[in-house]
């Protein structure tokens, strides 16, 4: 995926639309087709990860997604800001792998699920703090 955004001329289109729409709009991009491009690829993904989940659950329910939501959210957040800056899929990969390890330990040392959900959010609130800090940081350096 890293190499499709970064290497290949749809995926560079889809990261001017996601920096800056109208900036892509003035470099002949057409950001409607690629929002929708991307939105169509979103629903196919999950769908697919839908039937995946089903299988391995053996059951399908509305809610069968939900522990999955804040975990997600968390590798996104804790990997586009503690490991640099804008969001990359680099970046959300070692978030990912510091939130597995995370979760090992976590259920190593027995914590609920509650329990793992208000780690994840302090580790939101943590990263949110850090990033805000390094961006004042920079700006009182520019003046």
């Amino acid at each position: 995926m890293a190499l499709f955004l970064h290497r290949t001329a749809p995926g560079r289109r889809l990261m001017a639309t996601g920096a800056n729409p109208q900036a892509a709009e003035y470099s002949l991009i057409s950001t409607r087709r690629v929002w929708t491009l991307a939105f169509a690829f979103s629903g196919v993904a999950s769908a697919l990860v839908a039937m995946l989940v089903s299988g391995f659950a053996g059951s399908v329910d509305g809610g069968i997604g939900d522990p999955y939501l804040l975990q997600s959210v968390v590798a996104v957040i804790v990997g586009g800001t503690v490991f640099g800056g804008p969001g990359d899929y680099s970046r959300t990969l070692i978030g990912a792998l510091f939130l597995t390890f995370l979760n090992v330990v976590l259920v190593g040392k027995g914590a609920t699920p509650a329990d793992q959900n208000m780690i994840y959010g302090a580790a939101i609130l943590i990263a949110v703090a850090l990033y805000g800090r390094e961006a004042a940081t920079a700006r009182s350096h520019m003046i």
